[in-house]
């Protein structure tokens, strides 16, 4: 009887005891080498963003400690699809445990694709890159730059009834406004206007620039509003995705000397 008695408490104890270790607190403090890791692997932004991406770099260190790691950046062209505002290098301090790289897309106003970037940590110095494991996790961040531009054809602008209001930068605009008018194609890149508005006289050449600015082709002004020879000229911009036009024309002497009259077109479909 005491024999069973004894055996029952020894398996008492035994699970008291095992319940209680069970409880104790996870010790979470870090018990390896120092390392330099990214804090996720992947990111998207919108190469028309405002914003910049800030991709933050993470220092682990099991105690104070002075460490430093560079980068590469592999895909894109700096300067042409993106920016870096941040020291090829990261130094940390005792006290510093993240550093960022911000990266910021340029916005070309072209349609060329989406740009991947893979930025991989290197030279590290009183550290190891990544995280322990035989990939070295997250030592390779990925970077997406969306292309949010829009794929034209200069015929896509053909054919589409406008409404056109002509404005001055007085804030003043003539009668007529708004008026419709069609565009019709003219070789590979130009549009024509037909005879718009109180101007009269010939019609305008709109030039397409592959980097969404017009062109005003210099062609004679008939207009019966005026007794000497003029000519059209002017700048602007199209929009391939709303198929807006904005034409800012002038009428300029046969040397191309500004008669000061300018006026602003705005096509909307």
């Amino acid at each position: 009887m005491n024999t069973i008695f004894n055996k029952k408490n020894l398996i008492y104890i035994i699970a008291i005891l095992f319940i209680i270790a069970s409880c104790k607190k996870q010790d979470l403090s870090y018990k390896g080498g120092n390392a330099f890791w990214f804090e996720g692997s992947t990111a998207q932004i919108l190469e028309s963003s405002s914003d910049s991406l800030i991709i933050k770099v993470i220092y682990t260190k099991n105690s104070p400690a002075v460490g430093s790691v560079s980068y590469s950046v592999a895909g894109g062209v700096l300067g042409v699809d993106y920016t870096i505002s941040s020291p090829s290098t990261l130094v940390f301090s005792d006290s510093v445990y993240v550093q960022n790289i911000v990266i910021k897309p340029i916005d070309n106003s072209i349609a060329s694709g989406q740009k991947l970037l893979l930025i991989t940590l290197q030279n590290a110095v009183n550290g190891n890159l990544g995280l322990p494991g035989d990939s070295s996790y997250n030592k390779i961040f990925e970077v997406v730059i969306t292309d949010d531009d829009c794929a034209y054809t200069i015929d896509d602008f053909a054919n589409i009834s406008y409404t056109v209001n002509e404005t001055y930068s007085d804030g003043s605009s003539y009668s007529y406004n708004p008026i419709s008018v069609g565009l019709s194609v003219v070789g590979i890149d130009t549009l024509v206007v037909e005879n718009l508005g109180d101007w009269g006289g010939n019609d305008t050449y709109l030039k397409f620039n592959s980097d969404y600015t017009i062109t005003v082709l210099r062609t004679p002004c008939n207009t019966p509003y005026l007794s000497f020879p003029t000519y059209w000229s002017g700048t602007g911009t199209f929009n391939p995705c709303t198929k807006v036009i904005v034409v800012n024309y002038d009428l300029v002497d046969e040397d191309g000397n500004s008669y000061n009259l300018p006026a602003i077109n705005t096509f909307t479909p």
